[in-house]
């Protein structure tokens, strides 16, 4: 597969012949990647994309870490959504289809990875379902690296992006550990994520799901829910927290 032999003290790009076909768990499986003694980059994939650039896991980061500010991570802007789509639509397509799973092999292709599939969807396809699609694939890939302690490698305020797939997700346990990491792995600037992975894991112990989604994802609003989506629903949240505290 790989087009060079490398040195086991090696960790440096190489390009790389992967198809879709080749699944996450297919590229985890290597022997030097179970190892942890490699970190690649994925450079070339060798079915060309059908709509656009394929970039690179340095790529993404320089434009959400370094172009970007943090009070763009989080607004609401269809330009901002309009220039997101333009650059990573095609690679995000990639990742449904299982091609970049070697960048789950070291922690700075990890967070771009998570990157790409939790934070882009929300902006490339807002207030559609799609916007939710690869939440599975943010939330494994964060997982593996938070159990190898990749996180850590990772200054803050970057680090954050590691928990939001457990943020955002409808299920209590990653919920609790959403607001346990912040805690305890955020000491420089999580006061505020702290906040919102609050208020998020309020919603779930309050209703098994983020109401706010239901329009998107087609489902039937409840009475109570409803209500919450009347009183103003995530900002209320918001609200209930800091005045709790």
């Amino acid at each position: 597969m790989m087009s060079r032999q490398i040195s086991h003290l090696e960790c440096r790009k190489v390009t790389l012949d992967v198809t879709p076909k080749e699944t996450v768990n297919d590229l985890l499986n290597l022997p030097l990647v179970r190892a942890g003694v490699l970190c690649f980059e994925l450079y070339q994939v060798n079915k060309p994309s059908r709509s656009g650039v394929v970039v690179t896991p340095d790529e993404v980061l320089a434009f959400w870490l370094d172009e970007c500010s943090p009070a763009d991570w989080y607004k609401s802007d269809p330009a901002f959504d309009a220039r997101i789509t333009e650059k990573f639509k095609s690679t995000w397509q990639l990742a449904t289809e299982g091609a970049l799973g070697l960048w789950l092999t070291y922690p700075s292709g990890a967070l771009a990875y998570i990157i790409l599939t939790d934070q882009f969807p929300r902006n490339m396809f807002r207030d559609n379902s799609d916007a939710f699609s690869t939440d599975r694939l943010a939330r494994a890939a964060a997982k593996m690296a938070i159990d190898r302690s990749w996180d850590l490698k990772i200054d803050e305020p970057a680090r954050q992006f590691f928990y939001l797939p457990l943020m955002h997700a409808e299920n209590l346990c990653d919920q609790d550990r959403a607001v346990r990491l912040i805690h305890t792995r955020m000491p420089e600037g999580g006061e505020s994520n702290r906040e919102h992975a609050c208020a998020h894991r309020a919603v779930i112990r309050d209703f098994g799901r983020f109401p706010y989604r239901n329009d998107a994802l087609g489902r039937k609003t409840t009475a109570a829910e409803q209500a919450f989506l009347d009183a103003g629903g995530y900002g209320a949240a918001i609200r209930a927290q800091q005045s709790a505290e």
